[in-house]
Parts: structure tokens; C-alpha cells; sequence
């Protein structure tokens, strides 16, 4: 697999590779991110870009740090993009970029050769830029520009009269405070630097990507004077800029926190030797401490932020399946405080922007994500056993309590135990796109996986009260018998496959991948020769080189192209568009079924193999974009790291060693 080091060399241009994006994390929600070529095509990328105390959401702060060396051969390092030039292009004088165990750029020119790392430290609301001049006079100049911009992370800034353009400056920084209200930046250097003249503008910043996604596109960042920094040769200059209100950080701090990162990132180090070794190094970026002080995962950058649903359904693989299995824990853990009416946030506002409740599925699949700790082996030991039904038991039982009381919102029980919820106004599954106002997938009614979910929720709560020595209440006992019956009879279709719906205008015939929840769900609930139907008919209709479309291309509502302004787009989210994390439940599915598993498992293992060498080291470094587009999926597109799609593919890997390993048990897990 090409850069699977994390190396790329120049010339990028002539590989198409100029728009890879990068990504570096601090562990509390805070990012800094680019292309590898330092040219920002998103209003997304920056250097600082952070959760800021008191405010929901994330604040981008500081864009980049233009820097120009030695004033005859004027090395630039960055690029930025106008509405008519390139300017400064310091693309064209890169030799090399590393993205592990550092970012790190490389630039040369007329006997010059200067490197720049970039990175975070774990719980530090701060950016580090490391300037070394390795070849070259005895020392060097350059002048900075710290371009920032100070806003939500999804707006823009523009010139505007109520900037502070005060520039404070102290012996050993730089501080300015642009806006009341929000923090003040810090700007320290571990060497001989100077500082003039008074903030100004840089205006017109154009963003490629948000042009193409309909959204606004232009900025203007401010700079807070002329700074001028001297390298010596063989010497590190360490920068950082940070919004933390704390002392000021001197030279010798700086230069020890380098070198603490550096043999921290060093030691032990080792170049992955697979796609899915890098996508597990990679990870740790999903995983943060909130604001709150809980442990989470993020749902994909560079824009999302914690989500229920897509944290449970990216656990397993980021967590169990990764050699993480008490972080995994640790985080259920800590959403069984935020359990309300039988239902988890679907999205928390620390990170995210807002808090909410509008989803019926998070709660089940925490169930779902308890069941592939256990599928994953945990439980065999008594300590575990102990861990199952002392923290989880409890929360399962709530869970599924709810649902019997009727007390979960837009949601409920039939005479005959399944789950109808929702209305035409409504979008409470994960097809959960509004477009010009209205939801694009209500799903309303009877949806299938909702009720293989909830299945499977009962299914975990008969099995953790009998590892607890009690008896499961009889009405849950009963209908966990009679279930699989009134499932059958409501879903399956003489086609072979499940409707996605039922509701009072009969069953939504739609072919879309939700029914394999219910292919892959606990014993019981489909027969061997149901689940392999179902499972065939995804396979067949839905199955791409990069993940499952949510609709068949044959239906008439299938959407060829992700694009257009952000409705556009919204209106063909759920309608064709191919998702990677759904290969989780579509190849557990597959060897659950397959009558020749030794065979499947070699075909589904070359699949990860191919998708990962075309896509893992291309658009996103080390990582797997949201989603592709429906008809002829090829780079990705949405975020370019999104956690359930790593997640998911991760543990589709996991599984496929298990069987090969173990064979298959083709009547499911416990």
C-alpha cells in the first residue's frame, strides 16, 4: 500500500494527492488539520481549533502560520488560496512531507533546507510548530504570520469594527484578545524573536471544498503585526499558540515539552504494515475526555462532534476489537448517566453544538455495543461477569423498562411487542436528513432495525439477569418468545429480503441495508435460510468497492452523485449514497450465513485489503471518509475521518481472522 509510512514526496501534483488531509488531536476535543501541502481548503482546517469553556461547540482560533525564510531566497512555507493566485506557494518548495510518528514538512531551496513539525500535546488547548533549519548559513530569519480568525468552527470571519487590535506584548509572548468574552491567545517562542507593527487583514481567503458544498467560501483572517523569529542551524525553534489562561510557558518549558513529545512518539514506534494496523494507530484521534470530564468518541472530522448513535456503533471496532477493551467500557460507562426515557443523547453539546434527544436508536444500540463486548469474548471470567451485570445490567434494564412503560418519546409497543415510532415530521433514525424543511427518510412506522435492535435488547437483558441469578419479568420472558414470529410475519417479503418499513400504508418495499441488523441480529429472530436470503439480497443490490448504498440503483428515488448545496446534498444522504460502517453488520451478516465460510471469508478479507489500498492514504491519511458516492463510488467525500467507518471496518477485519481462526457458528452469539 503507497504511504502507508505516512511519506510523500514531491512532485504531489502529478499523483492527485495535493488534497490529502491530515489530522492531529490533543485528546479533549481539540484539532488541528490540512492538506499535506499546508493549503487550506476547508473553512474547517486551521492549526487551533477547540472547544472553549462556557460555549457549545468548537472555536477555530488560528488558521495556519505563514512563514518566509532569509529575505534573498525567500522560502515560503504554506499555501493559500485567493480568488485569482496561489499565494504565498510554498507547495513548490516542499521536498518531502511525514505524518508519522510527527507531522513533519520539509522544505528546500537555493542550499536551504528547513523542516516544520506540527503537534499537540494531550490536554493542552495549544498548537506547537517546530521550525529547524538543517542545511544552510549558521542561522536564518524568517518572518511569521499568525493568521487567526477567532469564530465557530462552522462560520466565517470577515473585516469587521469590533475586533480588539490591541497586541500585548511580553517579554516571552505575544498576547491579543480579539473579542470579549473569549479567551485570550498566547503566543511563546523558544528563541530570539521580534515583534512590530499594528494587526491587520488578510482578506479574501477562498476554501475550495465549501464552494463545492454550496456554502459560503470566503474569508478574511487578521494577523496580529510582523513577527520575526532567528533559527540556528541544528537547532529546534519551538512556537506555540494556545488559548490556555495560564502562566506564561518560557523557553526551557517549550524545548522539554518538545522533547517529552517526541521520544513519547518515538519510542517503540513501528510503521504499520497493513491498512488495518495504520487504521488502529490512527484511532486514538477519535477518542477524547470531553469538557464534561467523560470519556467519548467523536463522530468524524473535521465537523462533527460527539453523537450517541455513532459512538456505540463505532465502539466495538475503535475500542474491543482495537486492544482497548476498558476504554471501551470506561465510555458505556459513562453514558449510562445521560440515560433519559429510555434513550442516550444523540448528540452532546460540548463538542457537538447542541444537546438532543431525537433518537430512538442510540439507546438500543448501546444494547448492541454491550452484545460485541460479549461477542467479542468478554465475559468469560468471573471478574467480567461481575463487570456485565454490576454496571450494565442495570442500564439495560432501564432501557428496555421504558419501552414496556410507554414512557420513550414518539415511540412505542404494540399489542404484539414491536416497536412502531416516529411520523411523517419526523427523522429519528440514522436516516435522519432534513432537506427545503422536511425529512428526506421519516421511516415512520414499524422500521426493521429498530426492531432487530430491540430484539436484541431483550435478548442482553435475558442474558445478563440469568449470569446475575435472576429471573428475567415475565412479559419481557414471553415476548422475547413470540417476537421472532411477529417479526417474520410483519417484515419478510416473498422477494426474500425485509421491508424497511411498515406502517398504515403497508410495507416500504425500498431495498436499503437497515434489514441487515436484523440478518446479523441474536439467535432466533430469523431463521439460518431467512438471514442468508437477506444477506444475499444486500450483497447483491447494495455492496460497492467502498461500503453499502442505502437504496438499490434500481429504485426510481436512487441518487447517482453526492452534490450540490447543502439541501441538494441532504436530499441524497440516505438515498443511495454508500457508507462504509454499514460493511459491519453486511459481513458479519455474510459469515453468519455463507455455505462455504472458508471461501467468504477470503473473499471479504481481499475486499478490506482493496478498499483500504485505494482509499485509506488518499483522502484522509490513516483514516475512512463519511461516505462515496452511490453510482460510481471513488474518492470520498463528507468528512474525511469518520469514526463508525473506521470503527465498523475495523471489526469486520477482527471477525474475518475469528472465523478464519475458529470457524463460524452460523445460529449467531450466545
Amino acid at each position: 500500500m503507497e504511504n502507508l509510512d505516512g511519506v510523500f514526496r514531491c512532485p504531489f501534483l502529478l499523483d492527485g494527492k495535493s488534497k490529502t488531509e491530515w489530522l492531529e488531536t490533543n485528546g479533549t476535543g481539540a484539532f488541528a488539520s490540512s492538506t499535506i501541502i499546508e493549503r487550506n481548503d476547508r473553512k474547517y482546517h486551521g492549526l487551533l481549533v477547540t472547544p472553549i469553556d462556557g460555549y457549545e461547540g468548537r472555536y477555530h482560533i488560528l488558521s495556519a502560520v505563514d512563514a518566509v525564510f532569509d529575505a534573498d531566497s525567500e522560502i515560503h512555507t504554506g499555501t493559500t488560496r485567493y480568488p485569482d493566485a496561489h499565494y504565498p506557494d510554498g507547495w513548490k518548495n516542499l521536498d518531502n512531507v511525514r505524518l508519522i510518528p510527527f507531522k513533519r514538512w520539509e522544505y528546500g531551496r537555493k542550499g536551504i533546507r528547513i523542516t516544520k513539525e506540527i503537534f499537540m500535546r494531550e490536554g493542552e488547548a495549544a498548537v506547537y510548530i517546530v521550525y529547524y533549519l538543517v542545511d544552510g548559513p549558521e542561522s536564518i530569519n524568517a518572518d511569521l504570520k499568525f493568521l487567526f480568525t477567532y469564530r465557530n468552527v462552522h462560520d466565517l470571519t470577515c473585516e469587521n469594527d469590533g475586533i480588539n487590535t490591541g497586541i500585548d506584548n511580553k517579554p516571552d509572548c505575544i498576547r491579543i484578545r480579539p473579542y470579549d468574552g473569549l479567551p485570550q491567545a498566547e503566543i511563546n517562542f523558544s528563541g530570539s524573536w521580534t515583534q512590530s507593527g499594528a494587526m491587520y487583514w488578510d482578506k479574501n481567503i477562498c476554501y475550495e471544498s465549501e464552494k463545492e458544498r454550496g456554502h459560503e467560501w470566503v474569508e478574511d483572517r487578521f494577523v496580529p503585526g510582523n513577527t520575526t523569529i532567528s533559527l540556528e542551524k541544528g537547532k529546534p525553534f519551538v512556537v506555540r499558540v494556545s488559548i490556555d489562561e495560564t502562566e506564561s510557558i518560557g523557553s526551557d518549558k517549550l524545548i522539554k515539552n518538545y522533547n517529552d513529545e517526541k521520544k513519547e512518539r518515538e519510542d517503540g514506534f513501528a510503521v504499520p504494515s497493513n491498512g488495518i494496523e495504520l487504521l488502529k494507530q490512527q484511532s486514538h484521534h477519535f477518542i477524547l475526555k470531553n469538557p464534561s470530564g467523560k470519556k467519548s468518541i467523536n463522530a468524524g472530522y473535521p465537523w462533527f462532534g460527539e453523537w450517541g448513535r455513532d459512538t456505540m456503533l463505532a465502539l466495538p471496532g475503535l475500542t474491543f476489537y482495537s486492544g482497548r477493551t476498558e476504554l471501551g467500557i470506561a465510555i458505556l460507562s459513562d453514558y449510562i448517566s445521560m440515560i433519559k426515557d429510555g434513550l442516550l443523547p444523540n448528540t452532546l453539546g460540548d463538542t457537538q453544538g447542541y444537546t438532543s434527544y431525537n433518537s430512538i436508536d442510540a439507546g438500543l444500540l448501546f444494547c448492541w455495543a454491550i452484545n460485541k463486548l460479549i461477542d467479542f469474548g468478554y465475559g468469560g471470567r468471573p471478574e467480567e461477569i461481575s463487570v456485565l451485570v454490576k454496571t450494565f445490567l442495570p442500564a439495560v434494564e432501564q432501557i428496555v423498562t421504558a419501552m414496556f412503560e410507554g414512557s420513550v418519546p414518539n415511540a412505542g409497543l404494540n399489542n404484539k411487542g414491536l416497536m412502531y415510532s416516529g411520523t411523517v415530521a419526523t427523522q429519528l433514525t440514522w436516516m435522519d436528513a432534513t432537506a427545503w424543511g422536511k425529512p428526506v427518510t421519516p421511516r415512520q412506522g414499524y422500521a426493521v432495525e429498530l426492531n432487530a435492535l430491540w430484539y436484541d435488547a431483550l435478548y442482553l437483558y435475558n442474558y445478563l439477569s440469568e449470569k446475575a441469578g435472576a429471573e428475567l419479568p415475565a412479559k419481557a420472558r414471553q415476548l422475547l418468545q413470540d417476537l421472532p414470529s411477529e417479526f417474520q410475519s410483519l417484515f419478510m417479503l416473498d422477494e426474500g429480503y425485509l421491508s424497511d418499513t411498515v406502517n398504515d400504508y403497508g410495507p416500504d418495499k425500498k431495498l436499503r441495508p437497515n434489514m441487515l441488523f436484523a440478518s446479523s441480529a441474536r439467535p432466533g429472530l430469523l431463521s439460518l435460510e431467512q438471514r442468508r436470503s437477506v444477506s444475499q439480497a444486500a450483497e447483491k443490490h447494495l455492496l460497492t468497492e467502498f461500503g453499502l448504498r442505502t437504496l438499490s440503483p434500481s429504485d426510481h428515488e436512487f441518487k447517482n452523485v453526492y452534490s450540490g448545496g447543502p439541501d441538494e446534498r441532504d436530499s441524497k444522504y440516505h438515498q443511495g449514497t454508500v457508507w462504509p460502517w454499514l460493511l459491519g453488520i453486511m459481513i458479519e451478516s455474510s459469515l453468519m450465513t455463507d455455505e462455504d465460510i472458508a471461501k467468504k471469508s477470503i473473499f471479504w478479507s481481499d475486499y478490506i485489503e482493496k478498499l483500504l489500498s485505494s482509499h485509506l492514504t488518499r483522502d484522509g491519511w490513516g483514516s475512512v471518509s463519511e461516505i462515496f458516492d452511490g453510482l460510481i463510488p471513488r474518492g470520498g467525500k463528507g468528512t474525511f475521518a469518520q469514526a463508525w467507518s473506521c470503527g465498523e471496518i475495523i471489526r469486520s477485519a477482527e471477525i474475518i481472522n475469528m472465523v478464519k481462526r475458529n470457524g463460524n457458528n452460523k445460529e449467531g452469539k450466545h
